[in-house]
């Protein structure tokens, strides 16, 4: 089993030493998906796209080599910033909702019936568009330094959400809407401390996956996973955090489930990187009973002591802290020494 750990936060002032979880390496992608954006597992192929000002496409990737198998032209449809794409039974969703600038004002969601992609044989579908804007929406340019971008889409029930890609305050905020074609107006209906930058989702089987990386030079890229959602409410559910070990300044990008507990996820080409596609078996993730953390620095001069179920503790005279449940950032819960 791949060594990983967690992220316990006891205090603001309480540093962790991190292992990193190694994916698998899969395959370099296709030049002509460079800067593919998202990922979806459909009719028994990886699909993506790419993002700002690449073609009104979806590509189908052949995972031996990552090669392109098949490419659908998306009638109705212009990519300004393709950046995720999700589906449900009957439906791909894809959301021009890219915002770096944070201020887009034709922010949209394409609609394209999985059946005419089955049946398509002139590599070409027709599209519906859904609009929508923020409530705080701004026309007021602002370089990467603003809360209004996205790049995460999942869709589950009769609803889709979207997951912020927040550069001012790293957190993400989560905002939904319906399937139906019209105009939404959108409030954030909750937010998560996402320590990072959220860049693409999926929802299976009752979990949730965020793909992300820090927003600094030597970025880290990294996973949270969901599990035992109930009726949407995401951010309520246990989160896990994993880091991953592969080079620091690849740019993750999409990703998405190929079965219950596996998963894909991509990069873009960046710097002197080819873009790639890695696996992650979450049986290596999830199936464990404890989570192994070892303390490598507190600040004693603010923190002393650690309160934990009522008990003070000294936590230099430890050498690790095992904890079998992870919520919330917080230690309350079945707490071992």
């Amino acid at each position: 089993m791949k060594k990983l750990i967690f992220i316990l936060l006891l205090s603001p002032f309480t540093s962790f030493s991190q292992e990193y979880y190694t994916p698998s390496f899969i395959t370099e992608l296709s030049d002509s998906i460079s800067e593919n954006s998202g990922l979806i597992f459909f009719n028994n192929q990886v699909w993506t796209h790419n993002d700002s000002g690449g073609e009104a496409k979806i590509y189908s990737i052949d995972t031996l080599t990552g090669a392109i198998n098949q490419s659908i032209l998306i009638l109705d449809a212009v990519n300004i910033d393709w950046e995720d794409i999700a589906q449900d039974e009957m439906h791909i969703y894809i959301g021009d909702f890219g915002n770096n600038f944070g201020d887009r004002e034709d922010l949209c969601i394409y609609k394209v019936s999985k059946q005419d992609i089955i049946e398509n044989l002139n590599d070409s579908v027709h599209s519906e568009k859904i609009y929508f804007s923020y409530e705080d929406q701004s026309t007021e340019y602002s370089y990467y330094n603003h809360n209004r971008d996205c790049e995460a889409l999942v869709s589950a029930g009769d609803s889709l959400y979207l997951f912020s890609k927040n550069w001012q305050n790293q957190k993400s905020y989560l905002y939904a809407l319906g399937k139906v074609m019209g105009t939404y107006s959108l409030n954030a209906i909750d937010s998560f401390d996402s320590q990072g930058m959220i860049c693409g989702a999926d929802y299976q089987n009752n979990t949730l996956i965020l793909l992300g990386y820090t927003n600094q030079v030597l970025s880290q890229s990294f996973a949270w996973i969901f599990s035992e959602i109930n009726n949407n409410h995401f951010f309520e559910a246990e989160g896990l955090k994993i880091n991953f070990d592969i080079p620091y300044y690849s740019q993750t990008e999409g990703v998405c489930f190929i079965k219950p507990k596996h998963i894909y996820f991509s990069s873009e080409a960046s710097f002197e990187l080819e873009a790639n596609l890695y696996s992650v078996n979450l049986d290596d993730v999830l199936d464990i009973n404890e989570y192994e953390m070892s303390i490598s620095r507190i600040n004693a001069k603010i923190i002393s002591t650690v309160n934990i179920l009522g008990q003070e503790v000294d936590p230099k005279t430890y050498g690790g802290i095992t904890i079998t449940i992870y919520n919330d950032f917080k230690a309350d819960k079945n707490i071992k020494f």
